[in-house]
């Protein structure tokens, strides 16, 4: 993955915290996720978390093309 794209969904995670946390509060644990992020429980969750991604992508893919097929005729 991309450095630049790491760094853009840190931050994302980040304001999306700050905005769902009732006292909006700022994620303060970053040093502590720096360290466990490289923890094999955390390595496999990411492999979990990318498949269950590419599984939900691919699902929505056919589903278009399924419809693309059909050409869009459910209101026939």
């Amino acid at each position: 993955m991309c450095i630049d794209k790491i760094f853009v969904q840190i931050s994302e995670a980040l304001n999306m915290y700050e905005r769902v946390d009732k006292d909006k509060k700022s994620f303060t644990l970053i040093p502590c996720w720096n360290i466990l992020k490289e923890e094999d429980k955390w390595k496999a969750k990411m492999i979990e978390l990318a498949e269950l991604e590419k599984q939900a992508s691919k699902k929505k893919k056919q589903v278009h093309q399924d419809v693309q097929a059909k050409g869009c005729r459910t209101n026939q």
